[in-house]
C-alpha cells in the first residue's frame, strides 16, 4: 500500500491567520465573537482536491476569506472593503518567503481565483462583504524513511 498524503488544511488555516493578523491592522477570525467591531476579516473555509502522483504529493486548496464592514445611514460605502481586500491580496501574493515551509508542507503558489462584493441592507444598517477566494498549491515535503 502506498503512503497517504497528510491533510494540509489546518496548517494553511494557521498560516493565513498568522500572516494576516501580523501584516494587517484588522482583526482576523475563524469564528466571529459577539463583540467584534467592523471592519474585520474572516477565514470562511478551505476545500481541496488531491493533485499529485505516487511520487509527488500535491493538493490544491481553495481558501475563502471575507472582509466585513457596515454603516448606519449614508456614513460609508464599499470602498473600505475593496481597499482591505486589495491589501489582503497584496500580502498573500507579495511575500512568498513566508510561504516556503509550514511544518510538513511547502506552498508552491497562491493566486486569487475569485472576488466579489456583496451588499446587504438590514434595517438601518448597510453591510458590505468582500469575498476573496484563493487557490493554493501545497506540496508535502518528503519524510525521511
Amino acid at each position: 500500500a502506498g503512503r497517504q498524503m497528510k491533510d494540509p488544511t489546518l496548517d494553511l488555516q494557521k498560516l493565513l491567520f498568522t500572516t494576516l493578523s501580523h501584516d494587517l491592522a484588522w482583526d482576523v477570525y475563524d469564528r466571529v465573537p459577539d463583540d467584534a467591531v467592523m471592519p474585520y476579516i474572516t477565514l470562511d473555509g478551505i476545500t481541496g482536491s488531491e493533485n499529485g502522483t505516487k511520487d509527488c504529493f500535491e493538493v490544491e486548496l481553495i481558501a475563502t476569506l471575507s472582509v466585513h464592514d457596515g454603516f448606519t445611514g449614508d456614513a460609508g460605502g464599499k470602498s473600505n472593503v475593496l481597499d482591505i481586500g486589495e491589501q489582503i491580496i497584496g500580502v498573500l501574493r507579495g511575500r512568498p518567503p513566508i510561504f516556503q515551509f509550514v511544518s510538513d508542507f511547502k506552498i508552491i503558489w497562491i493566486v486569487l481565483d475569485f472576488a466579489e462584493t456583496v451588499e446587504q441592507e438590514l434595517n438601518t444598517i448597510y453591510l458590505y462583504q468582500r469575498v476573496l477566494r484563493f487557490r493554493c498549491l501545497v506540496e508535502e515535503l518528503p519524510t525521511s524513511p
